[in-house]
């Protein structure tokens, strides 16, 4: 190492050795690890709050599904009590069969909570009518056709 007075014009000057170099490159790799520690950390914060927000939403998904199934069951529920009044109503009028149906159609789509309803709901009518096929007082003024 040299070393010179700037006053005097002396300049310090100083020689890498071996142990200087190293301490920079440990500090260098040091800084780097840091670095990458730094971004896997943020990644795995990053993932892990996009997860959260899938779970988040799939709560809200499983409530508002969950909400439409107990509907579903009340509505159904009210339908099938009606449905089994049908055979003792002596004053069934063709107004009465279009609400049940309707009753019906809405009792099956619900917030349109599954495919089983659609398959239930096409049955519903042919449901209705073999219940009341057989009233032969109530059909003879009424005109029924079949859904298919």
């Amino acid at each position: 190492m040299n070393t010179e007075n700037q006053a005097a014009g002396e300049v310090t000057k100083i020689d890498p050795t071996l142990a200087s170099i190293q301490q920079e490159r440990d500090e260098a790799a040091a800084h780097l690890d840091r670095v990458k520690a730094d971004a896997e950390e943020r990644a795995r914060v990053r993932e892990k709050r996009a997860l959260l927000g899938e779970v988040l939403n799939m709560k809200a998904d499983i409530e508002k599904r969950f909400d439409a199934v107990k509907q579903q069951k009340k509505l159904l529920k009210g339908l099938k009590l009606d449905l089994s009044a049908l055979n003792d109503d002596e004053d069934l009028t063709a107004e009465d069969l279009k609400n049940l149906l309707k009753r019906g159609h809405e009792a099956f789509h619900v917030e349109n909570i599954g495919r089983p309803a659609e398959d239930l709901a096409s049955a519903l009518p042919n449901l209705i009518f073999s219940i009341v096929k057989n009233r032969k007082d109530a059909l003879q003024d009424l005109t029924f056709r079949r859904a298919s």
